[in-house]
């Protein structure tokens, strides 16, 4: 077992303990066993967040235990799972969910379960032959690397599995990468779980990973949240709608695409942005392939940068979507003498964000406001691998003025980086 499933399971002795003591009129010995059960509740919590892992199988049966308003007919009602479906769920255990959830699927529909364990498929898929269920298709594997290729669910979902992931962020893009366009997320925690995540932690992790809510059953300490993907295309590829496929040109002309689209604003950024600007560069740089850094950087950081990159003269545009941050470019005046016309560009976008334009549209808005200002030259290094990027560059009028070789090792892969600039007209 994990360790904190001993200090949880000794939390919950302790606890009731104590609680018999009281009620026996032994308050001294009932204070102690109280305070020794709040102690091991919070080791529990920590360790939980510091070594997430999933429930060990010898646990499955704690899986029976009623979980409120977070039961099978609970998430057909948010899920809504129609018949000829596919719908993916993560983290099934033994099935509590997935029966119910199959058979609303049936005849025509699939549902998908994958788990770490072996042993928890295992008991999964012996009790729906049982029942003789035949339309499930169990596969082991890790939430963060989803074994399937991009949208072909219609729905998703996880019920107190999401924290028990070590990198929530990932495997949430993940599932945003394999649903259809428009597809729907349902997440479920509840307060008993040690990785419980409160609902407005789960919000802002969706948001960064492509999801808008939508609705949510329940209170603030067990609930099932109801989200869907905003993105209609995944990460990396072209940026431009006219290098798409033309059934991909069709997704981002439709309504939806429109949609999305009007929902976000271009600004410049100010001090009080640093929060949501560090969250979406922390996201952006802990996909470890297009920041140099492979982790963001505090909100104190962030706010004294800002601060520095406006009484310098810079520039930093930030698209807004409510009060998420998804993209930004800024461009730094060099602090060197002789050389404070020469700006340096950075630029990011949340990975369902792109394919859309924006990228493009951060970029002419900050050049634009670079030039109005003293600077008469904008440069920027790119990685050689980041092919989309070079593309947009080149065509808002960036050249390549060198390349150093083997410039980043990260990962076992190599990579260069190209140095691109671009002068202001005369």
């Amino acid at each position: 077992m994990r360790r904190h499933d001993w200090t949880g399971f000794f939390a919950l002795a302790a606890i009731g303990l104590g609680l018999v003591q009281l009620a026996r009129g032994r308050v001294a010995s009932a204070v102690v066993a109280l305070v020794l059960g709040a102690v091991a509740a919070a080791l529990t919590r920590y360790w939980s967040r510091k070594y997430p892992s999933p429930m060990p199988h010898l646990l499955r049966w704690t899986l029976r235990v009623p979980r409120g308003n977070q039961s099978p007919e609970d998430l057909k009602r948010i899920l809504e799972p129609r018949n000829g479906e596919r719908i993916l769920e993560i983290g099934p255990g033994i099935g509590i969910h997935a029966l119910p959830i199959a058979s609303a699927l049936a005849p025509d529909g699939t549902l998908d379960v994958l788990d770490v364990q072996q042993a928890m498929l295992d008991d999964l898929t012996r009790d729906a032959h049982a029942r003789g269920i035949r339309n499930i298709t169990a596969r082991q594997g890790d939430a963060r690397r989803l074994p399937y290729d991009e949208g072909v669910f219609d729905g998703a979902y996880l019920v107190g599995v999401l924290g028990e992931v070590p990198d929530g962020h990932a495997a949430l893009q993940e599932v945003r990468r394999v649903l259809k366009p428009a597809g729907r997320l349902v997440v479920g925690e509840v307060a008993f779980d040690p990785d419980f995540i409160a609902f407005s932690a789960l919000t802002r992790q969706a948001a960064a990973a492509g999801f808008v809510y939508e609705r949510k059953s329940g209170g603030s300490l067990s609930y099932l949240a109801r989200f869907r993907a905003t993105s209609l295309l995944s990460p990396g590829g072209p940026r431009s709608i006219d290098e798409q496929r033309p059934d991909q040109q069709a997704a981002l002309r439709s309504p939806e695409a429109r949609r999305l689209t009007t929902m976000i604003a271009l600004r410049a950024s100010a001090p009080e942005d640093a929060a949501a600007v560090a969250v979406c560069v922390d996201v952006v740089a802990r996909e470890r392939r297009w920041l140099a850094s492979v982790e963001g950087f505090s909100v104190d950081q962030t706010s004294r940068f800002i601060e520095s990159l406006l009484a310098a003269g810079g520039v930093q545009i930030i698209a807004v979507q409510g009060d998420l941050v998804v993209g930004w470019c800024d461009i730094v005046p060099l602090a060197f003498e002789g050389m404070r016309h020469v700006g340096s560009l950075g630029l990011g976008v949340l990975p369902a964000y792109r394919r859309t334009g924006l990228g493009t549209q951060l970029l002419r808005e900050a050049v634009r406001a670079a030039f109005a200002k003293h600077l008469l030259r904008i440069e920027l290094r790119v990685f050689a691998s980041n092919e989309p990027a070079i593309r947009i560059y080149e065509r808002e009028g960036f050249v390549t003025e060198g390349r150093k070789r083997r410039a980043r090792i990260l990962d076992g892969i190599e990579d260069d980086i190209l140095e691109m600039a671009l002068l202001k007209p005369v």
